[in-house]
């Protein structure tokens, strides 16, 4: 979760939500969230980066994960940030399956995760192509189940001719959402 900009407490929000469903004993849910800690609503209001097992938790406006590790500032702009996220999470949480999901302001060919923490720097479509690679080639991890897109825009071609060889399938928003309003997603078999 690319956060380190203005979208730090929809961040929060959406952590709240993925808890209430959360890990089970079949699904792990791990997710790296790096924040700018502007967010005044956070109960625990922090900046930099933190990776979370995602529990079950039914009480509003409060995380309650488990914590796994604090890594300090990241750039979310940085393929090696991606990829160290990922290869830690296939050693630590090996599975059968595995999705990928990335959280951000969605700029179609322009890329996704962009840290202001970074001088606004994001991951361009060859960035992001050059991560994938690296992780299809160095971990147990040949081709992701979903690669998924929350943020705008993500839905194009040039994203699904980027990842293709990565993912069979993806999931994206072709349009741009105000306020997350409006979120029109296509899935497509890529």
């Amino acid at each position: 979760m690319a956060a380190d900009n203005s979208l730090d407490c929809a961040a929060i929000q959406d952590i709240d939500e993925m808890e209430l469903v959360g890990s089970s004993q079949d699904v792990n849910f791990v997710v790296q969230i790096d924040r700018a800690g502007v967010c005044e609503e956070a109960v625990d209001n922090w900046a930099g980066t933190r990776r979370l097992l995602i529990a079950p938790d039914q009480t509003p406006q409060t995380i309650n994960s488990e914590m796994l590790g604090e890594l300090g500032q990241t750039n979310t702009g940085d393929p090696a940030t991606l990829i160290d996220f990922v290869t830690w999470g296939a050693q630590n949480y090996p599975a059968e399956h595995y999705s990928l999901i990335l959280w951000d302001h969605g700029g179609s060919w322009l890329g996704i995760g962009v840290d202001d923490s970074a001088d606004g720097d994001a991951l361009t479509l060859p960035d992001l192509k050059q991560a994938l690679a690296e992780i299809t080639q160095t971990t147990d991890i040949k081709q992701f189940d979903i690669i998924g897109f929350d943020a705008c825009l993500m839905g194009s071609l040039e994203v699904y001719r980027t990842i293709a060889p990565f993912a069979i399938y993806s999931i994206a928003s072709q349009n741009w959402c105000r306020e997350r309003a409006g979120h029109i997603g296509n899935f497509s078999r890529i």
